[in-house]
């Protein structure tokens, strides 16, 4: 791996993808090896409590720290709903791995990864902010009563604990499923999956939204109690160029 500058801008190249820290907007663009671009990541991504809004008040600037195993790009932020949050970017040569951590107190409602609510950047407004995609088709793992695991980016999907014969409850074939959508971008596949912790799977549902953009959440529905440092579970990105 080695990183660049340029402009203002940090890149981390690796052997199956680059990430560059944009300088002057709140995103991580992701690109292949073939050196298509895959996505326009949200950095500032909202875990919200439950009777609170996660808005991301105010930034400081991308660090890099170096071990013989990875790269580690980090930033600090402010928060309206928790007295910290850090975002992390662990850069291995084949994958890497994005995670977040808030201080504070409250229980958990929703995580939203590379989506959420942000005022730290006037010059981009303020409110809800999407990740960009460039799939061409998604697969979800999670067996369900319509035999539909390919879908189109532009709609949405999830894979949950739920399983009972009712309409938009149909996926009741295995429980729990794998945790881990596939995404299809010009150079390949790319998978994007939950990595928790032993213990900590508390969560009853990976959503895959989108719409114009596209953003991912787990729903924690109020049951997770926070109370100093937590470390939300990772997310985890490989790559296979076809």
């Amino acid at each position: 791996m080695k990183i660049s500058q340029v402009d203002g801008a940090l890149s981390v190249h690796a052997d199956n993808y680059t990430l560059t820290f944009a300088h002057d907007r709140p995103f991580v663009y992701l690109d292949d090896a073939t050196g298509s671009r895959v996505a326009e990541l949200f950095a500032l991504s909202s875990v919200h409590p439950l009777h609170d809004r996660d808005d991301t008040t105010k930034i400081g600037a991308w660090a890099v720290a170096e071990t013989a195993d990875e790269l580690v790009v980090s930033l600090r932020a402010e928060s309206s709903a928790w007295r910290g949050k850090t975002y992390r970017f662990r850069c291995r040569p084949r994958r890497f791995v994005y995670e977040i951590e808030v201080e504070g107190a409250g229980h958990l409602a929703e995580a939203e990864y590379f989506g959420g609510y942000c005022s730290a950047w006037p010059r981009w407004g303020s409110g809800f902010f999407w990740s960009g995609q460039y799939f061409t088709q998604g697969f979800t793992p999670e067996p369900n009563a319509e035999e539909q695991h390919y879908f189109p980016p532009h709609s949405s999907m999830a894979i949950d604990l739920t399983g009972v014969p009712l309409p938009g409850r149909g996926d009741w074939f295995l429980t729990p499923p794998p945790f881990c959508f596939a995404f299809q971008a010009p150079g390949g596949w790319m998978s994007k999956g939950v990595e928790a912790a032993p213990g900590a799977h508390r969560f009853a549902e990976y959503r895959y939204h989108s719409g114009r953009g596209f953003h991912l959440s787990l729903a924690y529905e109020g049951h997770t109690a926070v109370n100093g440092a937590y470390r939300l579970p990772s997310k985890g990105f490989s790559s296979r160029v076809v």
